[in-house]
C-alpha cells in the first residue's frame, strides 16, 4: 500500500511540476528580468533590444509625465518591459531563434 501512495506521489510530482514551471516563468521575467536571457534593464525600464534601452527610457519618462499630468502623481513607478520581438518569450521545445 505505501509503494502504490508514493508511486502516485512521484506521478502526481511530474505532472505538477512542469505546469507550474510554465506558470511562473513568464510572471518571473516580470519579477526579475536580469536572469532571463537576453533581457537588458536600466532603472525601472527593461528591453529585449540593447540598442533600444535608451528610446524606451525616453517612451517611459514621457509616459509617466503624460499620465502624472492627467492623473495625479504615482506613489511608485513601476516596471516597464518595452518588448520588440513578435514572440517575446518562448518556453521548452518551442524555442527557436526569432
Amino acid at each position: 500500500m505505501k509503494i502504490k501512495r508514493f508511486m502516485l506521489a512521484g506521478v502526481a510530482l511530474i505532472a505538477i511540476v512542469p505546469i507550474s514551471a510554465l506558470t511562473f516563468i513568464k510572471p518571473l521575467r516580470m519579477v526579475a528580468p536580469q536572469i532571463v536571457d537576453g533581457v537588458h534593464c536600466c532603472d525601472a525600464v527593461c528591453t529585449d533590444d540593447k540598442a533600444r534601452l535608451s528610446e524606451s527610457q525616453a517612451l517611459y519618462s514621457a509616459a509617466v509625465v503624460r499620465t502624472s499630468e492627467k492623473v495625479g502623481l504615482f506613489r511608485s513607478r513601476g516596471r516597464h518591459m518595452h518588448i520588440r520581438k513578435r514572440v517575446p518569450f518562448q518556453t521548452g521545445s518551442d524555442r527557436r531563434n526569432p
